[in-house]
């Protein structure tokens, strides 16, 4: 058998993966413990810089089918400064001060995995040349977080503006021969490992309270929001992106950035729910944190189903928006009932995630679903 010199190019993307995802982990640390605007100002702010990179490089390994010994180097030390810079989550300030530079070098990082993605393939160049000013440009905007408690959010956002930028303006993706459908299934690989996470997050969590009455029947209340979550998008989502056209495919990629959030907010939120104690004012931080995020998956999921418009895409979309509204109104419901037991809150949501899952699996299997397919 002949030995290889070094590992293949899909045990880089799948060791990539798992570390970016365990990045996003240890990021919602810091906001479990204090949930107060300011952090999740700041966290949201991380996890869209952390997706928008991992998009960005996981398109161009894509593309070229390939890597080279400096890609490979660049992707690792892309692993190695965000998992330094999510694990210095210890307040508002210490996450500005260093996880602002790390950021900043992770940027500087992602320009050179374009560089030398052009000099591999040089009809790349118009494609990663703006995406290389972009990430010079937005750089320093992390790179000296001396700012106000208050501006740096501003000039943070500024920053991710211009690292998005490029994305926003289309390009023929048909002269760089994309695989859309490796794409789609490293995005669904990327949401499984998102959700397998999260549970992890929760069961460990779990292990620091007694297991007995409503804790046990909340941590099976979020494996069933897990499961759900899973099961509606391996059921519809997972295989739309191979036949979205070029022009909707790239806001199909950006439309799992909510739905990422929105599943690592139910972990948070289920952290919360299990242990009280950590965060204040448990009940009202918990419920709104678990049924915004719930919201925010269902949304996200009905945005991903239209995008695809596949048959009976309409309808499915209808139903997980009117499940999102459900969810939000069992908020407010908790809310003028001056919050009631947020583990209870937790289990309304796992029977919603049920019902939504039957109710779209009745619709798949109606016999004028099967007509139309």
């Amino acid at each position: 058998m002949r030995s290889r010199s070094a590992p293949d190019h899909a045990a880089l993307e799948l060791l990539y993966d798992l570390f970016f995802v365990a990045a996003i982990v240890v990021l919602t640390f810091g906001y479990s413990h204090d949930p107060t605007i300011a952090n999740l100002a700041w966290i949201t702010l991380v996890f869209t810089l952390i997706w928008v990179v991992w998009v960005a490089t996981s398109l161009v390994l894509n593309i070229l089918g390939s890597d080279s010994a400096l890609i490979r180097a660049l992707v690792i030390a892309q692993i190695l400064l965000l998992i330094a810079a999510v694990t210095a989550a210890d307040g508002v300030y210490s996450h500005t001060l260093a996880t602002g530079p790390l950021c900043s070098a992770t940027l500087l990082g992602l320009a050179g995995i374009y560089w030398e993605a052009q000099r591999i393939r040089p009809e790349f160049k118009s494609f990663s040349t703006p995406r290389i000013w972009a990430c010079v440009l937005a750089a320093p905007v992390f790179a000296f977080p001396f700012y106000s408690d208050s501006l740096y959010l501003v000039f943070w956002l500024l920053g991710l503006v211009i690292l998005i930028s490029p994305a926003l303006r289309p390009h023929p993706f048909d002269s760089l021969g994309i695989d859309t459908k490796k794409l789609a299934e490293r995005l669904g690989i990327f949401t499984a490992i998102v959700l397998g996470e999260s549970f992890v997050k929760i069961a460990l969590t779990a292990t620091d309270s007694k297991l007995d009455g409503l804790v046990l029947e909340c941590l099976l209340a979020t494996l069933v929001i897990v499961l759900s979550i899973w099961w509606l998008y391996f059921t519809n989502i997972s295989q739309d992106g191979e036949s979205t056209g070029r022009t909707t495919h790239r806001f199909w990629i950006l439309a799992h950035l909510p739905l990422h959030f929105g599943i690592t907010g139910i972990a948070v939120a289920a952290t919360m729910v299990i242990l009280p104690e950590v965060s204040h004012n448990a009940d009202g931080n918990s419920t709104w944190t678990l049924v915004l995020s719930v919201a925010i998956v269902l949304v996200a999921l009905a945005v991903l189903k239209l995008i695809a418009n596949e048959p009976n895409s309409r309808l499915a979309g209808a139903v997980f928006l009117a499940a999102a509204a459900v969810a939000l109104g069992i908020g407010l419901i908790s809310a003028s009932q001056d919050y009631f037991d947020s583990r209870l809150a937790m289990i309304f949501m796992a029977c919603l995630m049920f019902v939504t899952v039957l109710s779209d699996y009745l619709l798949r299997t109606s016999p004028k679903a099967t007509v139309t397919r």
